[in-house]
């Protein structure tokens, strides 16, 4: 009986807590009752104590009597009881699960803002099981791994304001983490006087508690900090204090600081009254300073007067300087100090006194001082003490910074350390007042000099040079792009130089060296050094790095290697690529694979194997050979030859059977099987490997009587010729091999089965015959007496029969023809008596051994006494000759015409004819005695046929009444010529023979023909017929069938031909047969590849570069080879190479003729300047080494890589009253070293800004001349950048030349020190008062000294004009701004013009820079949404928020993080999406597929926080798409464009926008997701195409020009509007139609001809204005002598400027030196004298390549130059003023100069 099921559940959750003494009933089941439980028990069965178990009435009661500690225990009770009155026993077992559910845990963790992202916190004991736990609560910077790791999932931070924030993490129900997030430090601004401002912020749930040394905050019930007691700025100027917080046992102490800033809350400092006196003067005068101070530091102090009475003669400075226009009588004034809040005022008065003769003011002499730098505060260096003088005092307008006067004493200090190198000397001027005479004052000018101390630290120009070394290049000079330069702001520096490592060394100079240590690129392809220089106190460093430049000291790198390939493979199939590799760079790593040592393979020049010839594994499975791989290195090519070894690997092929041209014959004795016929194996070869080779057979013919077993067993039955219709089989058989697909082939044999004599002569049945002796006399009776016949199934002699006599009685009178059976009894014996006769005969064959049957025969004998007999039969052996064919008549024969007449003796006539013994059936006897003899129509239906039986021979035997006579009758067939001679085989035969096989080489062919009939129609002879093989083969005779070769054979002519043997009879040629031949021509190399042309012409670009580019294929139009040569000898196998590589400029990329494709030879320099054309050799070579060559001329074609060359400066000074047209420069001498358009130079200022406007410049020549009038220019100098460029393709290439114009003047204009001036205020500050201080200088007779000049501003914005005036006196500028915004206006450029006395202005801008402040909150200016389909991968970022901070630098730097509030619901946990902290880029950190159905949205909160002030955020919702399901599945299918369908684009018209094709492209998808955009993603070199996005139209938007034809790959990509796009890609093939060569020359000739025309024009011209110079040069010379002392002075030179011409037609010119050159030739003018010396007729004649189509009588590159240059005069000389040269009409062509 089972205990029955419990009520109560088996699993029993429990709180730790309430686990000890707890008890719990397990009640019985409804079918248990009347337990008696006092015999009733159980049994605990546990590993773990503390359980215990009793018995009652209701049930099972499991007692704990201790706190469980595990989560989980298994206890298994085990139950006896007694049931009923009789106490019947049952037995259970019960099993129960305690789930212990832990009591509350909290745990408190500090963690200090700032925290990073993954950073562990704590661990947590995860539940058994939760492989997937996670973390509720408000700490969303938490999360928490599989393993109980919790970590940050981003970088903590806290609210607003807030300095500790407390966080709750909720694991499970029980576990609490309490998360305080608390800041290590904390600085904060408040200003001054402020009361209750709230500082910061704790969490109130944190007991917090101030530290403070006086009680100046106070922390609210709310956590709040506030300002309980205001600071003062004066008093305090920092205050810090701490934040002690506690959380349970955890606490933390926060150390705050409090900057209080200054407000202005206090008034400037001054005194009431000011007294002043000075001298009556009607000069402006400084009469004294009203100081004023300011306790706060905040605000400016800014200075105004006030007149009293109307006098406006008073001004006031910056810092208090209180001056007249005059002091011719005294005044008072008001002064007052403002600081923009609180103004005080002063009252000034001042008193004039007469001037006496001793005058009041006193001029000393100046005091020269000097001090070192650096000398601390205080420092007395210099007194100014006068005797008689007090109240020493710095002029106003001295700058007060710097010293200190001692007003009693005079003693000047340092008011802070002086540097030397900012300032070295200071003139001031110091006012003193003589003691006994206050009206009285001197003046004592004092000049401080600073004096040097080494206090500055060398500096290197540049923190890193770079530069670059040959390696192995030891002991040699490093070359740096910028040589190192060492500046030290100190004097007389020396400086130190050392190098770090030992790899290099530095001279003293700072030059840099290669050491002995050896330099290896493979191993330092680069170095960084530090360079150390000292001045011997200061020490400083700067970077160097140094490429080291490759030089080829490494060969190629390659390991022998093994490749695979297909035996059926076809030629050009790629097999896989040889790797090697170079430990060199560049170019001298460029690999070139070449020469493979294969007749099978070949390499390219990329190191590819491909297939050269068709391969047969079964010939050769293996081939082994080399190939050479060599570097492209310039100096020197490195090579290696690696071992490459190819398997060739099994295809199934068909096997192959042996006989095809001879079918084997069997000979089998019959009665045998096929046991004696080999293995058909060896009939058949397959070659294969493995199942390939296996072979099943199968007979095809014959399959009744023969059969073949799997390993090519032939099997049949005993064979019997005897009786077989078939002699001879012919057995189709059929070799299947067992490849994938299986293959097959047929063979046949033949089995002929021989007789053999198994067969006995059967005699006929007739063995009784009658003899009948006579006694008369019968003169030629016939003797035959019987015919004995007999049978051999056997044949040949096997059954010929022979007959002999063994005995018998009646051989005493008979004998027997052995051969013909025939019995004759020679006499007539009459001695005979009647009675029966035996004649016993042996029949036997003639086979070996002989088979034989013996015959009794019987004779009766009668004997007639006499009787007389006749002859019957005219003779005993009767023939009769019937022609084949014939038709025989019915009856054939009539016997009786063989018989005699016996009318005369009836007794004597015959009763009738018999055949006796006769069974063949060919012939029978009828007719009435039958004495006809017919033919078995039976047998013979019309006529015989000899060749089937030639003779008839049997016996006629004719009855007479007493006698019966016989005779022999043999019917022969005579032949007639019916049967034509046959081949033993009619099956076309096939020959094989080399082309240059002599003459009389025999084909290998037998041929055996035979003719059934005989004699003369059985001869036969050969001819041969039906020949298209040119009669080269004849029979060796005509009686036999050799055909042997007479001619000369050419595989090229004809690859095979076919004759017809023919098999006659000679006296009927008619009888014949024939066999057809197929000759098949094997080739032999007997003919070398040739080009079709002797010589091919290739135009390429130049190309100058030092590192390797990338390759540049070149193609040769119509390059064709030709080899009428087959197979491996043939075209196909023909690659063309180039003979010494290294010396040409192409190298051959594919060899093959079909896909010949050179390339860019990276190791040569290719320079149009240098070497135009180059003459390589083609090789083209055939598999057989048979080879031609073919010239391939390669000319170089220019592009336009030589800059225009020019002088680099030129230096002209002119007169400011010089007129317009004025000729300052006549010509800019410049060159070109390129050709044709590349060297047409054009000549323009770079700019039109500044005094550019004043000048003009002419396009052609250069020549510069006054545009307009220069007394309005406001500069005393103007440098013209000249930028000279050519007209080059693809872009025109340009220099510049700058060009010093010196205006000359009597008045020289003022300057100021510095063109800008630069100032930086801070944002957010309010500035009142001089901002700066801005004054020009003048020169005076070499002098610098102070202008005396006005100042104003102008070109100010309307905006500025209210903020900024300047002292149209002092030059002070003046601010007045309540507070710059650097976001609304970070640059004000104002320009001060000062004016002198003279009315001579300079002008100078003064940019002031709006420095910024941290005022901007990050900003979100728009609200984001975004999609994502759920599906999509963990870590797909699917949008970017970004905010705009209006701030610049580290103050706009904006960081972002999500936010997770209460409001905001989400359908994830806080792990899931995540934001990149510095991006602001939302990604996926956990798979978004919660299983939707449905698109959903989830809103994210995102904050952005400015990184430079935490407390400036601003907060974005963010909308989340989820997509259920992504909707774009397809890709776009760009729909292929047809390469016939895109035509070339021509680029003559130079236009653009050329249309070239329209793009289309298919999505299935629906919506964006199909809506495709189309873009060009590889190969727009130059940017040369453009594709509409939308609609696919692909244009050619490029100006660009190029020579002959080139392709363009173009790739182009469609993509879709998915929110995960697709895209497709497709490549086009473009070509680009250039002009032809002559384009250049074309554009050149036409050119020349114009000049030709316009400039005999203006050389006439020119003669005509020469001769009028000539004319009128006597007057000019008198003039000139009159006026030139009064005209030129010492200082003054004028410069008479070269006049330069193109011209086509040279003439001589007059000599125009004039002056005579003194001075120094700057570099520019000995690079002009080069080029041009005086006047000077030049011509270029060796100008390469001539030119082909410039006409004779113009020639750019032999134009004559005509110069005509003025130099300097000498002093005193005066410069006649020449007339400008006249204008040119056409365009000038510089002629290069190749010197």
């Amino acid at each position: 009986m089972a205990l029955g099921s419990l009520k109560s559940d088996r699993i029993v959750l429990l709180s730790q807590e309430d686990t000890n003494n707890s008890e719990h009933l397990f009640e019985f089941g409804d079918a248990v009752e009347d337990v008696n439980s006092n015999s009733s028990n159980c049994v605990i069965r546990t590993f773990n104590s503390g359980f215990n178990c009793s018995l009652n009435s209701s049930g099972i009661i499991v007692g704990v009597n201790k706190v469980l500690d595990s989560a989980l225990y298994h206890v298994i009770v085990h139950v006896t009881l007694q049931i009923g009155s009789e106490n019947a026993e049952v037995e259970d077992t019960l099993s129960i699960l305690f789930e212990v559910q832990a009591t509350q845990q909290n745990q408190t963790i500090l963690i200090a803002e700032g925290t990073l992202k993954d950073t562990l916190i704590t661990t947590v004991d995860l539940k058994v099981n939760d492989t997937n736990p996670s973390i509720q609560g408000n700490a969303h910077f938490l999360s928490m791994d599989s393993n109980g790791l919790v970590k940050t999932n981003q970088t903590t931070l806290l609210d607003t304001d807030f300095v500790s924030q407390m966080f709750t993490a909720i694991v499970y129900d029980n576990i609490f983490l309490n998360i305080v997030v608390y800041k290590l430090s904390h600085q904060i601004s408040i200003n001054e006087n402020t009361n209750g401002t709230v500082i910061c912020k704790t969490d109130q749930r944190v007991d917090s508690a101030l530290l403070q040394t006086k009680d100046y905050l106070l922390l609210l019930p709310d956590g709040s900090i506030v300002v309980k007691e205001p600071f003062d700025y004066e008093m305090i100027k920092e205050y810090m204090f701490e934040l002690f917080g506690q959380v349970d046992d955890k606490n933390f102490t926060i150390k705050i600081t409090l900057n209080i800033l200054d407000v202005n809350d206090n008034p400037p400092v001054l005194d009431n009254n000011y007294m002043f006196t000075v001298t009556n003067s009607q000069l402006r005068a400084i009469v004294g300073v009203v100081p004023a101070t300011d306790p706060d530091t905040v605000g400016v102090l800014n200075y105004s007067i006030t007149d009293e009475g109307g006098d406006s003669r008073f001004l006031i400075g910056s810092f208090g300087e209180v001056s007249m226009v005059n002091t011719r009588r005294g005044g008072n004034a008001i002064v007052t100090v403002t600081d923009g809040v609180f103004y005080v005022n002063a009252s000034v008065k001042v008193n004039v006194v007469s001037g006496e003769t001793n005058d009041t003011h006193e001029h000393f002499n100046v005091s020269n001082c000097s001090i070192f730098e650096n000398k601390d505060k205080g420092t007395s260096f210099c007194s100014v003490f006068k005797e008689g003088y007090v109240d020493y005092t710095f002029d106003p307008l001295s700058d007060r910074t710097k010293f200190n006067l001692n007003s009693t004493t005079g003693n000047i200090t340092t008011n802070a350390p002086l540097d030397r190198e900012d300032i070295d000397h200071y003139d001031y001027s110091v006012i003193a007042i003589q003691s006994k005479n206050p009206c009285k004052f001197a003046t004592i000018p004092v000049k401080i000099s600073v004096l040097d101390e080494n206090d500055e630290t060398p500096m290197f120009d540049q923190p890193v040079y770079r530069g670059k070394i040959r390696e192995n290049a030891n002991g040699t000079k490093v070359t740096l792009e910028t040589p190192l330069k060492v500046t030290d702001r100190d004097l007389n520096s020396t400086f130190i130089f050392n190098i770090s490592g030992t790899a290099f060394t530095i001279s003293s100079t700072g030059e840099i060296f290669t050491s002995d240590e050896t330099i290896d690129r493979e191993t330092h392809s680069s170095y960084s050094l530090t360079v150390m220089v000292s001045d011997e106190k200061h020490e400083t460093f700067s970077i160097v790095e140094i490429s080291v430049e490759d030089m080829n000291d490494n060969p190629p790198m390659a390991s022998n290697m093994t490749f695979s390939v297909f035996e059926n493979a076809t030629e050009d199939t790629d097999i896989g690529q040889v790797f090697a590799t170079d430990a060199d760079i560049g170019i001298n790593a460029q690999l070139i694979f070449t020469d493979a040592s294969s007749g099978y393979f070949e390499v390219n020049i990329t190191g590819f194997l491909k297939v050269n010839r068709l391969l047969d594994r079964e010939t050769k499975d293996k081939d082994v050979f080399t190939v050479s791989v060599c570097d492209s290195g310039r100096d020197i090519s490195l090579c290696i030859m690696p071992w490459i070894t190819v398997n060739i690997l099994d295809v199934n092929e068909a096997p192959i059977f042996k006989y095809n041209k001879e079918v084997p014959v069997y000979h089998i004795p019959e009665n045998s099987n096929c046991s004696s016929i080999s293995d058909l194996t060896e009939f058949f070869v397959d070659g294969d490997l493995g199942v390939n080779r296996e072979l099943d057979f199968s007979v095809l013919s014959e399959s009744d009587t023969f059969h073949i077993d799997s390993k090519g067993k032939l099997s049949c039955p005993d064979l019997d010729y005897d009786d077989s219709l078939n002699k001879v089989y012919a057995l189709t058989i059929q070799a299947t091999d067992r490849g994938d697909p299986p293959l097959s082939t047929n063979g046949t044999i033949i089995i002929v089965v021989e007789d053999v004599n198994d067969n006995a002569p059967i005699p006929s049945d007739e063995t009784n015959f009658e003899i009948v002796f006579y006694s008369g006399r019968c003169e030629n009776c016939s003797k035959l007496v019987a015919l004995i016949t007999a049978t051999d199934k056997d044949s040949g002699s096997n059954g010929e029969i022979e007959f002999q006599e063994i005995r018998g009685n009646a051989s005493t009178f008979l004998e027997i023809d052995s051969s013909t059976g025939l019995i004759e009894a020679p006499t007539n014996d009459m001695s005979l008596s009647n009675g029966t006769y035996l004649y016993i005969v042996n029949i036997t064959d003639k086979g070996t051994p002989s088979r034989g049957t013996t015959v009794t025969l019987s004779f009766n004998v009668a004997v007639l006494m006499n009787t007389q007999i006749s002859r019957v039969f005219d003779k005993d052996k009767l023939i009769f000759n019937w022609t084949e064919n014939v038709a025989f008549p019915s009856p054939f024969i009539p016997v009786k015409n063989f018989t005699k007449n016996f009318t005369i003796n009836p007794a004597m006539s015959i009763e009738k004819f018999v055949l006796p013994n006769y069974n063949l059936g060919d012939f029978y006897l009828n007719g009435s005695e039958q004495e006809f003899l017919y033919v078995n129509r039976t047998k013979h239906s019309t006529f015989f046929d000899r060749e089937t039986q030639q003779q008839y021979r049997f016996i006629i035997q004719a009855k007479l009444p007493l006698y019966s006579m016989l005779a022999e009758l043999t019917i022969t067939i005579i032949d007639v010529n019916d049967n034509p001679p046959r081949f033993q085989s009619d099956i076309a035969q096939v020959a094989v023979i080399k082309e240059n096989a002599t003459n009389g080489t025999s084909l290998d062919l037998t041929f055996v023909a035979t003719d059934r009939d005989e004699g003369e129609n059985a001869q036969i002879a050969y001819k041969i017929s039906n020949d298209n093989c040119d009669n080269v083969f004849q029979l060796n005779n005509s009686d036999s069938g050799n055909i042997v070769l007479i001619g000369k054979l050419d595989y090229e002519d004809k690859e095979y031909c076919n004759l017809t043997l023919t098999v006659f009879n000679p006296n009927n040629e008619t009888m014949q047969s024939s066999v057809d031949v197929h000759i098949e021509i094997v080739d032999v190399n007997d003919n070398s590849p040739l080009f079709d042309q002797s010589v091919y012409h290739v135009s390429i670009n130049e190309r100058v570069k030092d590192l390797a580019e990338e390759e540049v294929l070149v193609y040769i139009n119509g390059l064709s080879v030709t080899d009428p040569d087959s197979r491996q000898f043939g075209k196909k196998s023909v690659r063309i190479s180039i003979e010494r590589p290294s010396e040409c400029p192409l190298l051959v990329r594919e060899h093959k003729v079909d896909n010949f494709v050179l390339m860019i030879n990276q190791s040569m320099t290719l320079d149009y300047e240098s070497t135009i054309n180059f003459n390589c050799t083609l090789r083209a070579t055939d598999g057989g080494n048979l080879s031609s060559t073919a010239l391939l001329e390669i000319e170089l074609l220019d592009i336009n890589d030589n800059s225009p060359e020019a002088d680099d400066v030129i230096e002209r000074e002119i007169p400011r009253s010089s007129e317009i047209d004025y000729v300052i420069v006549s010509q800019i001498n410049a060159t070109d070293r390129d050709s044709g358009r590349n060297a047409l130079l054009s000549f323009d200022f770079s700019t039109n800004d500044d005094g550019y406007s004043y000048f003009k410049i002419d396009a052609t020549n250069g020549k510069i001349s006054i545009a307009k009038n220069l007394t309005t220019l406001q500069l005393d100098s103007v440098e013209l950048t000249v930028i000279v460029s050519d007209d080059g393709l693809p872009q025109p290439l340009s220099t510049s030349v700058m060009v010093m114009i010196i205006i000359t003047d009597d008045n020289e204009r003022p300057f100021f020190s510095q063109a800008e001036y630069r100032k930086g205020v801070e944002e957010n500050t309010k500035l009142e008062g001089v901002l700066m201080t801005v004054t020009a200088q003048d020169r005076k007779k070499e002098n610098i000294t102070a202008c005396n000049c006005t100042y104003r501003l102008i070109d100010i914005s309307d905006n500025s004009n209210d903020f900024y005036t300047i002292d149209g006196v002092t030059g002070d500028l003046i601010v007045n701004v309540s507070g710059y915004d650097r976001e609304e206006e970070p640059f004000i450029t104002l320009t001060v013009v000062a004016r002198d006395e003279g009315g001579k202005e300079t002008s100078a801008r003064v940019n002031i820079t709006v420095l910024d402040q941290n005022d901007n909150d990050p900003k979100f200016l728009e609200d984001f949404q975004f999609e994502v389909y759920q599906e999509a991968p963990v870590g797909t970022c699917f949008g970017m928020v970004t905010a705009e901070d209006k701030d610049e630098g580290m103050n706009a730097v904006t960081l972002y993080k999500i936010i997770r509030d209460s409001n905001t619901s989400s359908n994830y946990n806080d792990s899931v999406i995540v934001i990149k902290e510095t991006t602001g880029e939302l990604c996926s950190n956990e798979s978004l597929n919660i299983g939707a159905v449905r698109d959903f949205t989830e809103h994210v909160r995102v904050e952005a926080i400015d990184k430079g002030d935490r407390n400036r955020r601003n907060r974005v919702t963010v909308s989340v798409i989820i997509k259920y399901k992504d909707t774009n599945q397809h890709h776009p299918t760009i729909i292929q464009v047809e390469q016939g369908d895109i035509e070339p684009i021509s680029l003559k018209s130079r236009q653009t926008n050329i249309p070239v094709t329209t793009l289309s492209a298919n999505d299935p998808d629906e919506g964006k997701d199909g809506e495709v955009e189309f873009s060009i993603l590889e190969g727009n070199v130059l940017d040369m195409f453009t594709i509409d996005r939308d609609t696919g139209d692909l244009s050619f938007s490029s100006k660009i020009t190029m020579i002959g034809s080139h392709p363009v790959y173009l790739t182009v990509q469609a993509t879709d509007k998915g929110v995960h796009p697709k895209s497709s890609t497709l490549t086009l093939n473009l070509t680009l139609e250039g002009e032809k060569e002559s384009y250049i020359a074309d554009k050149v000739k036409s050119a020349e001809e114009f000049m030709t025309y316009t400039w005999s024009l203006v050389g006439v011209a020119c003669f005509l204005i020469l001769v009028t110079a000539a004319a009128v040069f006597g007057f000019c010379q008198s003039r000139i002598k009159a006026h030139r002392d009064s005209e030129l002075d010492d200082d003054f030179r004028r410069t008479l400027n070269g006049l330069k011409h193109n011209v086509s037609y040279g003439f001589n010119m007059p000599q125009m030196h004039m002056f005579q050159q003194d001075r120094t030739d700057t570099n520019a003018q000995r690079r002009t004298r080069l080029r041009s010396d005086s006047t000077s007729f030049e011509s270029s004649q060796d100008r390469y390549p001539p030119e082909r189509d410039v006409p004779e009588e113009f020639d750019q590159r032999r134009s004559f130059r005509i110069s005509l240059f003025d130099p300097s005069p000498e002093r005193h000389a005066s410069a006649p003023q020449l007339p400008p040269p006249r204008e040119s009409s056409g365009p000038l062509i510089p002629k290069p100069d190749y010197n």
